[in-house]
Formats: C-alpha cells, sequence, structure tokens
C-alpha cells in the first residue's frame, strides 16, 4: 500500500501514537464527516494506551483499530498524490498539446496559462479538421494566438479598432470572449449548440479562419471568378451584387470577397452538427441530432459556394476529403438533402426553357422579359405542364409606391429584386393572355451535372439573394446570367456593363459551345402566342373561310350578301349582336352541311376559329370585371418591400414544402375578390362593364354550343385531338420557315460603311454604328417582333471628300440617335375595340451637325402616331404613314426654335428568300414655325436594298445600293447674291452592313 504504516505486534504504546498521529492527519485532509471518524478512532486509542498496563486484551483490541487506521492512512496518502498526480497530468497534457500546436501547425500559443484545457483542445481540433498541406506556410513562419478578455461577436476579431483581428506585423491573431448567439440568418445555426459548445465552435473556426485568410493572400482563391461569382463581387463595382445577408456565412462577408471567402470557410469545415456527432453516443446529444432539420444545414443550402470551396482544397490537398456527416433524419430519408432532393425531382427532369416576353409599349417593358421554365416528365403523376415551375426575377416594390419613385428608382437602382416563383399556368395568363404578349421559347442544352448545378442554384437563390434593381444594367436579363453561370461551368463572354438586354443574353448564350450538347442556347419554333394574337390570326382565317366556302358551294350573289351580314355580324363590338349572330350561324351552317356534306369540316374549322376570337373577348371583359371588383373591395394593407421581404423570409424558414404551399395559398387569399355584385350600388360605367362581361360570355358560351351541335349532327366521328394536333403541326411548320429565313443574333453593335457621290459629284463617305439597333420589319431569331424598331445611341457620320482637309471638315454631317423607338402591335380589325388598337407610335430624340449648310447642332424630338396601311402577317412586308409632332432647337450664327407637325411614310418589301434581302423606302416632310419668327420646311427621302452576300457564323454580310435626297430651308449660311435660300442635295451608292 505505497507508504502505509504497518504496526508490530505486542508494541502498545506505538500502535496508539500511530493511531493518533494517523487519525489527525486524516481529520486535516478530509471532510468533516470522515475526520469525525477518524477523531472517534483516535479517541479509542487513547483510552487503549491507558488500559495497556491492565490487560493483553485492550492491547489486542488496540491493534485491531491500529489497523484499521493503517489502511485508512494509506487511502489519505493515495488520495492525496492522486489530486497532485492529476493536476500534473492535466498541466502536462496542456504543454503537450501546446507544443503540439506549435510543433505540427505553426500556432505558438501565448500565455498558456491563460487558455482554459479545454480551449486549446478545441484549437487542435480546428487544425484537425483542415487539410495538413494548409499549414506549411504558418509552420515556416508561426503566427502567435492571443487571448484577448474582451467581447467580441464569433469569439474572432472584425477588422475594427476595437476588435483587430490581427496584430500589426501580422504575425499575432487575436481571439476574444463572445456572449452566446441566437437570432436569425446567418446565427440561426448556433441554435442547437449549448453555450459551452458554441464557444468551442467558434475557437474551431478561429483556427479555420487565420489559415484561410493567410492562404487566400497567398493564392488569391477569393479573386478568381469561380468564387466572385457566387455573390456577384464579379458584377459590381463597390461591394457585392447579392445584398442578402442570409447568402453569407456571417454578415461580416459582405465587407469584401476575401471576407466573404474566409468566414465561409470557417463555417464550411467547422459545423455545429460536427460537435454533436463527435459525442452522439450521449443521450441528450442524440436527442439534440435527431431533431436537427438536415434541410437547414449549410451543406443543403449553400450548394454553389460549397463546390467553390471543395475545388480549392482539392488542388491544394488532393488527397483530403472531408467528413462523412450523416445526420439522422437525413439517413431515415436515404438522402443528404432530403427536402431539396424532393424538389429537384432529378429523375424526372427533361430541361430547361428560357422564356422570351415579347415587348409591350409600356415603357417598363420596352425590352421584353426573361424567364426559366423548368420542364419535368410525368413521372407516374397526373399532372401537366401548367404545374411545372417557372422563375423569373423581379423587382419588389412597395404596395402603393409613387409613380415618380417608381421611375427614378426603376432607372437609378433603389429596388430589391428577388427570384419569382411562379407556374406555367400563371405565366400563361398574366403574359399571354392579361398583357398580351407573345412568349418566345429557346432550349438550354445542359449535360445532366449543368442540370443538377442549375437546380441547386435556384434553390439557393430563391431563399438567399436580393439583387438591386437598374433597368439598363441590373436587370431580369442580367440576373439570369448571374444565376446560371456558376452553375455551368462555362466562360460566357464578357456582358456589356453599359446596358444589359434580354436579346443581349440570348445571344450571349447562344454563342457559347458547350461541348457534346452543342450550342449553349437554341431557338425553338413553338412561341407561345398571346390570346391577341391567336384573336387576330383566328380572325383573319375565319373571313377567308367563309369567302372559300362561298365559292366551294358556288353561292350566288344573294347567299354571298348573307355570309357578308353574317360576317359583319360576328365582327361588331356589341356581344349581343355577336351572340344572336351564331344563333343564325348555327341554323345556317346545320343546313349548308346537309346540303354540302363534304364542306362540313370547313364550317367547324369557321365555329373554332370563332371561338378563339370569342375567347379572347372573354378574357378581356374577365379582367376588367376583376380589376372593379378587387377594387370595390377598398383598400388593401399597405406592404413596404421590407415586410414582403419578411414574408419570404418566413416561406423558407423551414423546409416544409406542404407549410409553405398552404402560406402561399393564405397569402393569395388576400388577393381573392369575395364580394357579391349584388350587393353593391355600381355607377352606370360600373354597371355597364358587368353586363358587358356578362354578354361577352353569354356570346363565348353561345359559340361554343354552335359548334358542338354542328360536330354532334353532321361529325359524329369527328377527332378533335387529331384536329387540334394538325393545327400545331401546321403552326410549327410555318415557324420553321420563318425562323430559316431570319437573322440569327439580335440587332447589337451593327456598324455600316458606306460610299457613294454626290449631285455635285463629289465622293461621299459615311459611317454608322449602333451598339442597339433593331429596324422595322427586320425578323431575328433572338431580336424583338417585326413590328418594333428601336435604336439606341446611334452615331451616323457622313462627310464630302474636298480638295482639302479643311473643306471635307467643313462638310461633315453627324448625326447622335440618343433613342428611336416604334411600335407597330396594332389590333386587327375584328378584335379591335378603339382607335388606339389600329395605331402604332414612335419617338425620336437626336442631336445633329450638319456642316454643309452651318448647322452648328440641333435638337429635335418628334412623337408620332404610325398607321399601318399595309402589313404582312410577319411584318416583313409593310406600308406605314406616321403623323407626328416636331419640337426642335437649331443653334447656328443665330439661335431659333422650332415647333411644327411631321408626316412620315415608310415602307419594307421582301424580295426574296432571307428575311435580309429586303428593298426599303422612307419619307418625312417637316412644316415648322421657326421663332421667334419665320417659317421652315425639310423634306427627305431615301430609297435602299440590302441583300445578304454571306454568312459568318450566323451573322450576314449585307450591302447594297441606297439613294437618299434632303431639300430644306433650314439652311444658314450667309446669303450669296446667285443664292436660293434653301439647301438641297441629293446622294447615290452602296453600302455595306458588316458581320461583326
Amino acid at each position: 500500500m505505497g507508504c502505509g504504516l504497518r504496526p508490530t505486534r505486542g508494541s502498545g504504546t506505538r500502535v496508539a501514537v500511530a493511531m493518533v498521529t494517523v487519525a489527525m492527519a486524516y481529520a486535516l485532509a478530509l471532510p468533516a464527516a470522515a475526520a469525525q471518524r477518524y477523531d472517534n478512532a483516535a479517541a479509542a486509542a487513547q483510552r487503549a494506551l491507558e488500559r495497556a498496563r491492565l490487560a493483553r486484551a485492550a492491547a489486542e483490541l488496540g491493534s485491531q483499530h491500529a489497523q484499521q487506521s493503517t489502511r485508512l492512512a494509506g487511502e489519505l496518502s493515495e488520495a492525496l498524490l492522486a489530486r497532485a498526480g492529476a493536476r500534473d497530468v492535466l498541466a502536462a497534457q496542456n504543454e503537450a498539446r501546446v507544443a503540439e500546436l506549435q510543433r505540427e501547425f505553426g500556432l505558438i500559443v501565448d500565455t498558456p496559462e491563460r487558455w482554459q484545457p479545454d480551449d486549446i483542445a478545441a484549437l487542435i481540433r480546428g487544425a484537425r479538421a483542415l487539410p495538413e498541406t494548409l499549414f506549411e506556410q504558418l509552420q515556416r513562419q508561426p503566427v502567435r494566438l492571443v487571448r484577448r478578455r474582451q467581447a467580441c461577436l464569433y469569439g474572432m476579431g472584425r477588422y475594427s479598432e476595437r476588435c483587430p483581428t490581427f496584430g500589426d506585423d501580422g504575425r499575432v491573431f487575436y481571439i476574444y470572449d463572445s456572449p452566446p448567439l441566437l437570432g436569425e440568418g446567418p446565427v440561426e445555426e448556433y441554435a442547437v449548440l449549448r453555450a459551452e459548445e458554441q464557444r468551442e465552435l467558434q475557437l474551431r473556426r478561429a483556427v479555420v479562419h487565420l489559415v484561410m485568410v493567410l492562404e487566400d493572400r497567398a493564392r488569391g482563391w477569393s479573386n478568381t471568378f469561380d468564387w466572385q461569382q457566387v455573390n456577384g463581387w464579379h458584377a459590381a463595382l463597390r461591394g457585392p451584387h447579392n445584398q442578402d445577408v442570409w447568402g453569407y456565412a456571417r454578415p461580416m462577408g459582405m465587407r469584401s470577397a476575401h471576407l466573404d471567402f474566409v468566414t465561409f470557410a470557417e463555417a464550411y469545415v467547422v459545423r455545429p452538427e460536427d460537435l454533436l456527432l463527435e459525442r452522439q453516443d450521449e443521450s441528450e446529444v442524440a436527442r439534440r441530432l435527431e431533431d436537427l432539420d438536415p434541410n437547414a444545414t449549410l451543406g443543403c443550402q449553400f450548394f454553389t459556394a460549397s463546390r467553390a470551396l471543395r475545388s480549392f482544397l482539392a488542388e491544394r490537398a488532393p488527397g483530403w476529403e472531408e467528413p462523412e456527416r450523416v445526420l439522422p433524419r437525413a439517413a431515415m430519408a436515404g438522402a443528404r438533402c432530403p427536402a431539396f432532393e424532393a424538389w429537384a425531382r432529378h429523375d424526372d427532369l427533361d430541361g430547361f426553357d428560357v422564356l422570351l416576353a415579347a415587348a409591350t409599349s409600356r415603357p417598363q417593358s420596352l425590352y421584353g422579359h426573361l424567364l426559366l421554365h423548368v420542364k419535368y416528365r410525368g413521372g407516374g403523376l397526373v399532372r401537366g405542364v401548367g404545374f411545372e415551375p417557372v422563375y423569373q426575377f423581379g423587382a419588389l416594390t412597395d404596395s402603393d409606391v409613387d409613380p415618380i419613385d417608381y421611375l427614378i428608382k426603376g432607372v437609378v437602382g433603389g429596388f430589391p429584386t428577388v427570384l419569382e416563383l411562379n407556374s406555367f399556368r400563371g405565366v400563361d395568363r398574366l403574359f399571354l393572355q392579361y398583357e398580351k404578349r407573345n412568349l418566345r421559347r429557346f432550349t438550354l442544352q445542359l449535360n445532366p451535372e449543368q442540370s443538377h448545378r442549375l437546380l441547386e442554384r435556384l434553390w439557393e437563390s430563391e431563399r438567399r439573394t436580393l439583387y438591386p434593381y437598374r433597368f439598363l444594367n441590373a436587370n431580369c436579363a442580367s440576373f439570369l446570367v448571374d444565376l446560371m453561370e456558376p452553375a455551368l461551368g462555362l466562360d460566357l463572354p464578357e456582358r456589356d456593363g453599359a446596358i444589359i438586354m434580354p436579346t443581349d443574353v440570348l445571344d450571349l448564350l447562344a454563342s457559347v459551345d458547350n461541348g457534346e450538347q452543342g450550342r449553349l442556347l437554341i431557338k425553338r419554333p413553338d412561341t407561345l402566342r398571346s390570346g391577341r394574337e391567336v384573336a387576330q390570326e383566328a380572325a383573319r382565317t375565319r373571313r377567308a373561310l367563309l369567302l372559300s366556302l362561298a365559292d366551294a358551294i358556288d353561292a350566288d350573289r344573294p347567299t354571298r350578301a348573307h355570309f357578308d351580314a353574317l360576317l359583319e355580324a360576328l365582327e361588331d363590338p356589341d356581344p349581343a349582336t355577336r351572340e344572336r349572330a351564331y344563333a343564325t350561324t348555327e341554323t345556317l351552317f346545320s343546313a349548308l352541311a346537309t346540303a354540302h356534306p363534304d364542306q362540313a369540316r370547313l364550317l367547324v374549322d369557321t365555329l373554332y376559329n370563332s371561338v378563339l376570337v370569342e375567347r379572347f373577348f372573354m378574357d378581356n371583359a374577365h379582367y376588367a370585371r376583376r380589376a372593379l371588383l378587387f377594387a370595390a373591395q377598398g383598400p388593401r394593407p399597405r406592404l413596404s418591400a421590407q415586410e414582403l421581404i419578411a414574408r419570404r423570409r418566413a416561406l423558407y424558414r423551414d423546409e416544409d414544402l406542404i407549410a409553405r404551399a398552404e402560406a402561399q395559398a393564405h397569402w393569395a387569399a388576400h388577393n381573392t375578390i369575395d364580394i357579391d355584385p349584388s350587393t353593391v350600388v355600381w355607377n352606370p360605367d360600373e354597371q355597364a362593364v358587368l353586363d358587358h362581361e356578362a354578354q361577352t360570355r353569354a356570346s363565348y358560351l353561345r359559340a361554343l354550343k354552335a359548334q358542338s351541335a354542328l360536330i354532334d349532327a353532321h361529325l359524329p366521328d369527328w377527332d378533335g385531338v387529331a384536329y387540334l394536333d394538325a393545327r400545331a403541326q401546321r403552326y410549327l411548320e410555318r415557324m420553321k420557315a420563318i425562323d430559316a429565313r431570319s437573322k440569327g443574333p439580335s440587332g447589337r453593335h451593327r456598324l455600316t460603311l458606306g460610299g457613294g457621290a454626290t449631285n455635285q459629284l463629289r465622293t461621299h463617305l459615311e459611317l454608322s454604328y449602333s451598339p442597339i439597333e433593331d429596324r422595322l420589319g427586320e425578323v431575328r431569331q433572338r431580336g424583338y417582333r417585326g413590328d418594333i424598331e428601336s435604336r439606341i445611341f446611334g452615331l451616323d457620320l457622313a462627310a464630302e471628300i474636298g480638295p482639302d482637309l479643311r473643306e471635307t471638315a467643313e462638310s461633315l454631317q453627324a448625326d447622335l440617335v440618343i433613342f428611336r423607338y416604334a411600335s407597330l402591335q396594332r389590333t386587327y380589325g375584328a378584335v379591335r375595340r378603339g382607335f388606339l388598337d389600329a395605331a402604332g407610335w414612335g419617338l425620336d430624340l437626336r442631336v445633329s451637325h450638319d456642316g454643309r449648310r452651318d448647322l452648328y447642332f440641333g435638337l429635335t424630338a418628334t412623337p408620332t402616331l404610325l398607321m399601318p396601311l399595309w402589313r404582312a402577317r410577319d411584318d416583313v412586308n409593310h406600308l406605314v404613314v406616321g403623323l407626328g409632332a416636331y419640337v426642335g432647337f437649331d443653334a447656328h450664327r443665330e439661335s431659333s426654335a422650332l415647333l411644327g407637325a411631321d408626316l412620315q411614310l415608310r415602307g419594307q418589301l421582301h424580295l426574296f428568300g432571307s428575311y435580309a434581302n429586303v428593298m426599303r423606302l422612307w419619307a418625312s416632310s417637316a412644316q415648322l414655325a421657326s421663332l421667334p419668327g419665320g417659317w421652315r420646311y425639310e423634306v427627305r427621302g431615301g430609297l435602299a436594298a440590302e441583300l445578304k452576300l454571306a454568312t459568318f457564323g450566323e451573322s450576314p454580310l449585307v450591302a447594297g445600293p441606297f439613294i437618299d435626297a434632303l431639300y430644306t430651308t433650314r439652311d444658314y449660311r450667309p446669303l450669296e447674291s446667285d443664292q436660293s435660300p434653301f439647301f438641297g442635295t441629293w446622294r447615290a451608292g452602296l453600302r455595306v452592313e458588316l458581320p461583326f
């Protein structure tokens, strides 16, 4: 027993003394209860000493007590040594850990006695979580870890004066105290940990932070495009493009790409679940692990950043593998991220389409809109294309935003933009029916890995992305590239930073080669047409069918007159008149089908086209009625943009798809109409809206009844599905033919060179450049419709070559077209309901200089009303007349303001083959009052042919002859004796548009 005393038999006195001594020592070392026991033993020993001379029995009794006391004394000695030994062992272990940190990792613990042993152990665990190769720099140049007794969130410095992260020489790294962290966003992950566990997590992450700072400084990982594109550091002049703090591991990550990288790295390498998994054998920890939702962990929320970091670590340490983190709920579900896997439906994924919504006359959609359609196969589910998700970036505004504020912030920035989810059915209702905009479809040709990554990017962007909106260069188009680029793994061409349009993005994606998949983006011919366009074509087809029917049955004059009257009634704006006309049509067509059974299918076709027209009218009346009833319910609660963002936060707080759907349904209920129209007193205009909707619905139902009655009576074997498929196939073939003739790219960066001679036989040279230009009548696969013209910041230069440079310079003509836009989105007569439905509009803003007539500079603005006189279906062929106001200012030796009218004529004729082969005509005549006094006029005109000579890539080389003329009294040269008070000239030559 170590140093215990062994008594000698027969030596009573020494035994008693030993008992007393041992009892006193034990009493000093042990707690009070134990000391009392030994006091009793000492008293007994004293009594034995007094009786030692009297009896042997008393001595033997004392010997027994002595043996017990010896044993207790041995235990006391052992306890004292164990306690001293434990302290020595802990000290030795701590010293060994401190030495290990310095030897293995190059980390010097400053003043070790100020650190708790558990803190040193946490630092070692944090270091061991990283690949060994990342410590090479530290082993060459160690860093000292200094403990500061002050609080700083996350237990690390904030690169500030109050909480510095590094010392002045960069070889000292500070670690701080930190209070427990609770809250939303980046700190939500701490909720699963107790206070002491949070501290351990922070210490582990501190080591990772230090190491990744040094590695990033040495290797520049945060400056690579792979990292910067995650949160858009490459796309912003100052700060990240993504303004959502939830998109960062720590708020400090929003300060720079470097801090974004290192704070994410610390959160990626050391996670809360790591601490729990290490102690999962403990029942209480196991319960917390079971409650931990794997869908809310970093690995299931930050796919793109995780992938980028893994690639850096794999490059630096090829053999390193991160630990398996199998959470109980993930194991039960059989997926690492159960909610994501259920949402993504990888096995049923059929691909992605980019949708281009046609431009409209509204300022916010002059250049269209881009959406992303995720397509799925059935996968055994009874759900059609209408349920498929469609994503778009949209600006969030206050529900009662001021129109002026809306315009200013929309242009210069101020609105946040989020990734919005809709269904394909919702997009159909919004764009095709309500806004009456076509949707062109373009397929992304992706491999399976790219498709998987794009789904990951959609998942995380829906939850953790807020972009600042600006109309010109931070919009639905640029954001779509920001969304897709990290997922594709391709080097996309640089984007124009000043103006980014939807068609620019289509060109960019179409120009990229995606390996075995071919071009990254290709056009689908099956454009989805708006309700208005479908109705317009149906009305024209109905008219043509009735005329062909009259010829087929060899109708006499009274019958033809009856057809004409019927057609006029069917095209009447009054729905009651149309309803009566369909009743007449049912009777007439039934008689005709009986008399001419071979024409029964033509009659059904005529009625089907009538149904399409009536459906368009019914949709319009429905939306008008809905707007009226919605307004009658009174004002809705005002919601700010921040409140809308908070709602989105609540949606994604828990990855519960069913709960999210219920919340969305609840919010949608706020926009439902729950008012009974019969309980409201309407004024005459409002009542007229309700009556019109009811009558329009009745007319639509009457057209359906006429069609079904004709089929039931005369075509009992009618195959409606085959009929619709045949119509769709004819439309598809027509669109393929249009695409085959169309130019591929949009009208971006157009450069034209020209030369010829003037009426004075002087050599004429010209140059024209436009960063954006789409001409009226141009049909492009990735451009706008042929009924839209657009030019922004176009520059036209021309000069007549003289005998010397000075005379050549004096003949310089320059036009800077600031903004030119024209739209012919005219509604066909049968579905027209007002004068403006028949007319288009245009606007031209420019600055001009003409040295030939001493015009220093002229400012003009010409808003115009356009009226198509002749227009083919695809708008390549057209003849348009325009009447507009002319407002100008001429600066010369004197200045004058101009105000008047401008009459325009423009036309185009397709010649043959490609739609690039056309003949163009333009003319204008302006009658102007010159202020402060006088009258001036100006006549311009020209004719040009354009012929495609070759194609380079997708861009055509176009050339052709031209002739144009100018006659004006805006001539500011000093009059000479034989000079007329006007300027007139003409020129002719050849123009070549280069294919780049």
